[in-house]
């Protein structure tokens, strides 16, 4: 199985066009003076929260979850480096740290190689953020995570948006 940059576009227009719709409900429940709560906000769409976001998803599919990415795409560093640097990552007996459990798309569908690029890590990530449960909010930065009581917590934004997350 082989990926292009199409695929990974495409993927990334998807993410977009759900991150707009997202963006419009909250912005609707916040003229409507409803308050948007989530189950767990989750910031930052990198590796980390790819793998994640892709063990929540497996484990409890019925959770709700918002990715909240400043910047216009996910996984950037890793999509925006090119094949340039490798991973680091060696193999250790039958398990390898190159590996986002959940995913439906491994590295070693995509290449051979021992110590995979970055960029092939971050294609990997990306399918396997698309692919979990969660829902997208992006070009959000966040500016301050405060305690809203009984264990919620309010996640303001620079827009002036609030998310409230289990």
């Amino acid at each position: 199985c082989r990926f292009t940059p199409t695929p990974l576009l495409s993927v990334q227009k998807k993410v977009n066009e759900q991150s707009d719709k997202t963006r419009e409900v909250i912005q609707a429940r916040k003229s409507a003076r409803k308050k948007t709560i989530v189950d767990v906000a989750v910031i930052g769409g990198g590796i980390h929260s790819a793998i994640f976001n892709s063990t929540l998803s497996k484990a409890y599919p019925e959770v709700r979850v918002l990715t909240i990415e400043a910047s216009n795409a996910l996984v950037k560093t890793f999509n925006g480096s090119g094949p340039v640097f490798r991973i680091n990552s060696p193999e250790l007996g039958t398990a390898t740290s190159n590996l986002i459990q959940e995913s439906p798309v491994q590295l070693a569908q995509l290449t051979a190689a021992k110590f995979a690029n970055a960029e092939l890590l971050g294609q990997v990530a990306l399918f396997a953020l698309y692919n979990s449960t969660t829902n997208f909010l992006m070009n959000a930065k966040v500016t301050a995570i405060q305690s809203a009581g009984e264990g919620v917590y309010a996640v303001r934004l620079e827009e002036g948006l609030i998310v409230y997350a289990k």
